[in-house]
């Protein structure tokens, strides 16, 4: 595919806590279908302050 980063990696520079909240308004908006409710994971890594690249954790340490 050519890529320059794979998903995790870009959401850890765009920052955890801007996907959590992608992910939940769209949940919100898109009449609460499952297939974008945030995942536990997602959201236990933002309570936990793994929110990317900004903060030196997410997905990867930094």
């Amino acid at each position: 595919m050519n890529y320059p980063v794979g998903p995790f990696e870009l959401m850890d520079l765009a920052g955890v806590d801007i996907a959590f909240h992608v992910t939940d308004y769209l949940y919100r908006e898109l009449n609460k279908e499952n297939k974008w409710a945030t995942t536990v994971t997602l959201k236990s890594m933002v309570r936990e302050g793994k929110i990317g690249r900004k903060v030196g954790k997410g997905w990867y340490k930094y």
